[in-house]
């Protein structure tokens, strides 16, 4: 999921874009891309499959190697359109390490720069409703 509203699917994979449902399989937008069907500089155009051998040279690149037309993505099925947001200070390194291994819908930490005794940062976690 982008953190922008202006963003297309190949601007998604040119960008290998990361967001909030960011996993260990799953870490950024290009880890989803099942297949790409591309435009070479020369006008060619293209199709790579996720095993072919120049097919990750697409994602991440910023359309240095071609311009991405269309994609095949993995999709992820939802519960529900409605979230419950469950938002906590974090005061420790091991709290936040409890908070992470949580099995909920999404996760996502912020960290105070600052990095104050008094507050590490804060936890939003949201479930399905």
């Amino acid at each position: 999921m982008p953190g922008g509203v202006h963003i297309t699917v190949g601007g998604a994979i040119s960008a290998n874009a990361i967001g909030k449902d960011s996993s260990k399989n799953f870490a950024s937008f290009g880890d989803s891309v099942k297949s790409l069907k591309v435009m070479m500089h020369s006008g060619i155009i293209k199709n790579f499959k996720s095993n072919s051998k120049n097919f990750r040279q697409f994602i991440g690149s910023f359309g240095f190697f071609g311009i991405i037309l269309s994609a095949e993505i993995k999709l992820k099925k939802i519960e529900s359109q409605n979230l419950i947001l469950i938002n906590r200070k974090i005061n420790s390194y091991p709290e936040l390490q409890i908070l992470l291994n949580k099995k909920v819908a999404y996760k996502y930490a912020q960290i105070d720069p600052f990095l104050r005794k008094s507050n590490l940062g804060i936890f939003f976690l949201c479930k399905f409703y």
